[in-house]
């Protein structure tokens, strides 16, 4: 049976990254996960800005998640452990780690809620220096965290994700409507919501392996490895592209000798191209 479209896929595509680079791969997407799931949880935890905080904020949070975890061992083992396998994968991933934190997000927060559990309990087997230094970091943190919320909650960041690319999304769909037949077939970088909102039949404009995350990618690269080959697999009659890297990728088929786009018009946030007869 096919394992497309489940998490078999996944597994397939990071093991097509690992044949195509090898152990490189997990080297390189190391240096980049790290320094990456450092600094969000700096952002998220640290009640001041400034090298000097964020360092003592890193501090805190790996002396109270090594209590948490001292105090999850005999409690919560198995959630423990899944955690810490979940963590470990995110980290050899080769996408931005932020997503997938956010999905175990109520157990970070047990981990550090138990190491000040640990502190406060009757029970706790901390001696009395230590507790004192536990709770003076768990204040550190619990005052980082309390102050994020509270910017979060002013400022809507629930929904700061959809306002970046609603204005984009937005334009790209009233072209699509004003310019395409309800029967053309659409590549866009958007390619859901032209498919959702505008009926017509869509599919994505570029490819996405592993070195996208871990390398930077020329126009060529782009257009040969994702957009050149969705030309040739499917019958489209127009191109949408939104970020700099499908549009470079879509301008450089316009200038091969035989080109395969021609420039068609612009929108608020990206540009169309004509597919040309092939």
């Amino acid at each position: 049976v096919p394992l497309e479209g489940n998490y078999g896929s996944y597994i397939g595509w990071w093991l097509r990254g690992y044949h195509e680079m090898g152990p490189s791969m997990i080297v390189e997407t190391l240096r980049r996960t790290v320094p990456e799931t450092t600094s969000m949880f700096t952002a998220l935890f640290s009640p001041a800005r400034g090298a000097t905080a964020h360092a003592i904020t890193l501090v805190a949070l790996l002396v109270l998640s090594l209590a948490g975890a001292r105090a999850l061992v005999t409690r919560a083992p198995v959630a423990l452990l899944f955690l810490l396998g979940y963590l470990a994968i995110t980290l050899v991933w080769p996408f931005q780690p932020s997503r997938f934190v956010w999905g175990v997000w109520p157990l970070v927060l047990l981990v550090i809620v138990a190491a000040g559990w640990s502190i406060t309990s009757g029970l706790s087997q901390w001696p009395r220096p230590a507790r004192a230094v536990l709770a003076v970091l768990f204040l550190w943190v619990g005052a980082g965290y309390a102050a994020y919320e509270i910017r979060a909650a002013r400022g809507g960041w629930w929904a700061s994700i959809s306002r970046a690319g609603d204005k984009r999304i937005a334009a790209a769909l009233d072209w699509t409507a004003a310019n395409t037949s309800p029967l053309d077939v659409v590549a866009a970088d958007d390619e859901g919501a032209v498919f959702l909102y505008t009926g017509r039949k869509a599919v994505p404009v570029a490819s996405f392996t592993t070195a996208h995350y871990l390398r930077e990618r020329s126009a060529e690269v782009e257009a040969k490895e994702g957009l050149e080959p969705i030309l040739a697999a499917y019958p489209l009659r127009v191109v949408l592209v939104g970020s700099k890297a499908t549009f470079d990728a879509a301008e450089y088929l316009t200038k091969r000798p035989v080109p395969l786009l021609a420039p068609r018009g612009q929108f608020d946030g990206g540009a169309a191209f004509t597919v040309l007869h092939r």
